[in-house]
């Protein structure tokens, strides 16, 4: 179906977006690789990245952290939610702290060109926080679903997207297998000297991450398998690196925006960002070989 007048305007807000954010972040990052890849990680576009650094990302099973998504959402959401934590002391702190957010959220979604998994995990923390602020207690799966009923509602073509259709396996086998995964940890450390201290939080850790990843391509093998005809076989060790480090990559980026006017903190910061930018882009070059 050819797009409507609304879908046009908000693909030409979302591009002249884009290209204002690309131009700001280069004078950040000049480095033509680094500044590809926090292009990708913080507004959605890959249109400055080589072929060979997508073959890299590809091939070691990592272009999932590139691509604008649930993860990158609620990381989003955490951090300007922590960030407006002290409205709660005013009044009606609350309600202006979670408009704020979910205004921020909406703002991020259709900026960064409105993804099929960006919708869903932005339809689902709206759901979420709105319910919470009724005092309603809504049920994972209850949630997931309405969010794929407003998004097929809205745009009914978006269930022939493979996006959409990674996205929902992805989270419905984490909302399904991973409960079962925490549980098995629970029982294996239940009783054992070193559960309580670092090591057993590390190692708890460790689980959880391997866990998620686990429950996540089991959920979207049969789809990764149908429409691409194979699967990254060195996902685990990705994901343990890759998905930390770009969860640190969105903090630091984070507080090199704020900390910008402030002379030391704000070159500290944006060191730092530097730092993981190429720790992220090495060890996926090394994992693809």
């Amino acid at each position: 179906l050819p797009p409507g007048p609304i879908e046009e305007m908000l693909t030409l807000h979302t591009e002249a977006f884009q290209e204002n954010s690309a131009d700001y972040l280069r004078t950040l990052i000049p480095d033509s690789n680094l500044h590809a890849t926090l292009c990708a990680l913080t507004i959605g576009s890959r249109q400055y990245m080589t072929s060979e650094i997508k073959h890299s990302f590809s091939a070691a099973g990592a272009m999932h952290v590139l691509a604008l998504s649930g993860l990158h959402i609620g990381i989003a959401f955490a951090i300007i939610y922590r960030i407006l934590g002290l409205l709660v002391f005013i009044p009606y702190g609350k309600i202006i702290r979670n408009g704020a957010a979910l205004a921020f959220i909406g703002g991020y979604m259709l900026l960064s060109g409105c993804s099929p998994s960006v919708v869903r995990a932005a339809t689902m923390i709206f759901i979420y926080r709105i319910a919470k602020g009724c005092f309603r207690q809504v049920e994972k799966t209850e949630t997931i679903a309405l969010a794929a009923l407003i998004s097929c509602t809205i745009s009914p073509m978006q269930i022939t997207s493979i996006g959409f259709q990674l996205s929902y396996s992805a989270v419905i086998g984490i909302f399904m297998l991973f409960p079962v995964c925490t549980d098995a940890y629970k029982l294996l450390s239940t009783g054992k000297r070193w559960a309580g201290g670092m090591a057993g939080k590390a190692l708890e850790w460790l689980w959880n991450t391997i866990s998620l990843s686990v429950c996540c391509q089991i959920a979207t093998l049969p789809l990764s398998l149908y429409h691409f005809g194979s699967s990254a076989p060195s996902f685990l060790i990705t994901n343990l690196i890759a998905v930390p480090t770009a969860t640190a990559i969105l903090y630091s980026f984070t507080a090199a925006m704020l900390l910008q006017p402030v002379p030391v903190l704000g070159e500290a910061a944006l060191y730092i960002l530097k730092m993981l930018l190429s720790f992220l882009n090495s060890s996926t070059s090394f994992i693809a070989g």
